[in-house]
């Protein structure tokens, strides 16, 4: 999601109970690495457990197990939201009973016996990426990242994301492939407009290396291509980037008011 929504690594986090001991990876424990690599029941404790606050939402994707139950009950007496998902191919709704003294979102996913039950497994893994899938995807289009139906916020971090950011700044903005790829190159330089004027006879793979570590490129780029912000001056960059950063509302209502896209 850090490429695709621009999210941070901090915004979506999964943690499971034995952490990388049950992963059966070839580098073991990675865990040192950084904080986004720690991923055990005892990480959520220490690493996030404290901070939780109301605007965050906390899934249990399991029945109550007796592991899980003291690190859970510190959750419900947090002000986090929270919620429960079970998927199985040998229980009904009826049979997941909700495990929290509070208010909380509550689903069962059953799933229909498969044979040979080898399959049983697997079956249920690829059901829970769908529902996982569909709960980070619900929580960055909440967070405004999706404009008609486009996620506008992604990082320009390789070849593919380079040319559809481009192209989302075209249909966002309605402007030719030229235009586009200018407001494109003059986001992605918005410190050093000198370049600006020479990105068209630079390499692509000197465009990505400038803007994978940016934020804010595309939604940037799509506004410097409205008529409000189009001119070669220097100063629309930074008074859209001061809008950008100025804005209290989501990244979709921004780029609706300034681009006159409704969708």
């Amino acid at each position: 999601m850090v490429d695709t929504f621009g999210a941070s690594h901090d915004e979506v986090r999964g943690f499971v109970e034995g952490g990388w001991q049950i992963c059966g990876n070839n580098d073991g424990d990675l865990s040192h690495v950084g904080r986004p690599f720690r991923m055990s029941l005892e990480h959520f404790s220490t690493d996030i457990l404290p901070t939780l606050t109301a605007a965050d939402t906390v899934v249990l994707l399991t029945e109550l197990t007796p592991a899980l139950t003291g690190c859970w009950n510190r959750v419900v007496e947090s002000t986090a939201k929270i919620a429960q998902v079970v998927v199985s191919s040998s229980k009904t709704a009826n049979d997941c009973p909700i495990t929290s003294s509070r208010p909380c979102q509550h689903a069962c996913v059953p799933l229909s016996p498969v044979q040979p039950a080898i399959f049983k497994d697997v079956l249920e893994q690829f059901a829970m990426k769908l529902v996982l899938n569909a709960i980070s995807t619900g929580a960055n289009v909440l967070k405004g990242r999706v404009f008609s139906n486009i996620m506008v916020n992604l990082t320009v971090s390789n070849n593919k994301l380079y040319y559809r950011s481009a192209s989302i700044v075209k249909e966002m903005s309605s402007v030719s492939d030229e235009e586009a790829l200018v407001a494109l190159h003059r986001s992605i330089y918005r410190k050093q407009p000198e370049l600006v004027e020479a990105a068209s006879d630079m390499l692509i793979s000197q465009h990505i290396k400038a803007a994978k570590h940016l934020p804010m490129v595309v939604p940037l780029a799509i506004l410097l291509a409205t008529e409000r912000f189009r001119g070669p001056e220097h100063s629309n960059v930074e008074k859209a980037v001061e809008l950008l950063s100025s804005s209290t509302g989501s990244l979709r209502q921004l780029l609706q008011s300034v681009s006159g896209n409704g969708q």
